[in-house]
């Protein structure tokens, strides 16, 4: 094998970057409901966190500069964790913390235009159920800037919500369960809802039938 041919070779890191950020991701979604304000329960957060934030910064750049923006945005949920962790501010996860949104509007953006440039493979299957995830994790933080502004927004059974809670809440509208036990209740908690139901319904929507398409069209050039 020539060098060019072994620099050109991708790492086993690199070929596994959507996966490792699937990973990532379910792994924070699944310790949301053990979280408490123990400081290893905050240890064991911020660690997953962290985790996102470097599959996410992986799983996008290509180049330099995708890099370094990356980085950059990073920066500040990565701050927030340090700050929690001195005990100079509220933890990660905290009703007003909502400096993760430039982060994952970015991998998402990002991720978006690589998923369209890829064959059906088991990375491109991974790449959208982390867009996904992304959805679910970044519509969060919009209910909790709602919630944080007009506090009631949204409602357990005439009780204020928890960040966890509108987690909960986020995944079960993006997936169009609609179980019913938290509910918006101001105009602007119910409209948002309903674009964050739109989104998921039409991204996989979206998604499913590129893959078809793909498919499709690789057995149809295959036996031409």
């Amino acid at each position: 094998m020539s060098t060019s041919a072994a620099v050109n070779t991708p790492s086993w890191a690199s070929r596994n970057r959507f996966t490792f950020l699937t990973l990532s991701l379910l792994a924070l979604l699944l310790i949301y409901p053990f979280f408490t304000n123990s400081w290893a329960a905050e240890l064991v957060l911020a660690l997953t966190t962290f985790g996102v934030l470097i599959f996410g910064i992986n799983a996008v750049s290509e180049s330099r500069t995708q890099v370094m923006v990356g980085v950059a945005l990073a920066l500040i949920p990565i701050g927030r964790h340090v700050v929690a962790a001195v005990g100079a501010g509220p933890a990660w996860g905290a009703q007003d913390n909502l400096a993760a949104i430039p982060f994952f509007l970015y991998i998402l953006v990002t991720m978006i235009r690589h998923i369209r440039a890829r064959e059906v493979d088991r990375e491109l299957v991974s790449a959208g159920i982390s867009v996904y995830l992304l959805l679910g994790f970044t519509w969060t933080q919009v209910y909790t800037l709602i919630e944080r502004f007009a506090p009631g927004s949204f409602s357990r059974g005439g009780e204020s919500v928890s960040y966890s809670e509108l987690t909960y809440f986020s995944f079960v509208t993006l997936t169009t369960l609609g179980y019913g036990d938290i509910s918006p209740v101001s105009e602007y908690a119910r409209s948002f809802a309903i674009v964050e139901a739109i989104s998921g319904v039409v991204f996989m929507g979206v998604f499913i039938g590129g893959m078809v398409g793909t498919l499709v069209g690789k057995l149809s050039r295959d036996r031409g």
